[in-house]
């Protein structure tokens, strides 16, 4: 039987007063098809970097603001071919800041 819906799932992503990374392991992208960031104001204005743990990923690039930050066509078909999801941003963190992902499908 076909799929008939598309799961979706929540991660939080904490970022410690300076940091550039999150504190957790990657999300595990297999079956994602697309996903959101959810920033609060610390990163407003950054370059958030997207990409794999594979050490030969260069990854893709997003600006990020305020609120809710949908990729395009072409970021999420990039997303799509990534096993694995670790963000980084181009800004250490003043103070501890969290990034919610929301994935469809997975």
């Amino acid at each position: 039987m076909a799929q008939l819906y598309w799961t979706k799932n929540k991660y939080t992503l904490n970022f410690g007063a300076g940091a550039t990374t999150h504190a957790e392991q990657p999300i595990d992208l297999n079956g994602v098809a697309t996903l959101a960031l959810f920033l609060p104001a610390e990163f407003n204005g950054d370059v958030l970097t997207l990409r794999s743990a594979d050490t030969n990923d260069t990854g893709i690039t997003v600006n990020a603001v305020t609120g809710r930050n949908t990729l395009d066509s072409d970021q999420a078909l990039a997303i799509s071919t990534m096993q694995d999801l670790r963000i980084t941003t181009n800004t250490a963190t003043a103070a501890a800041a969290v990034i919610t992902v929301v994935t469809l499908g997975g």
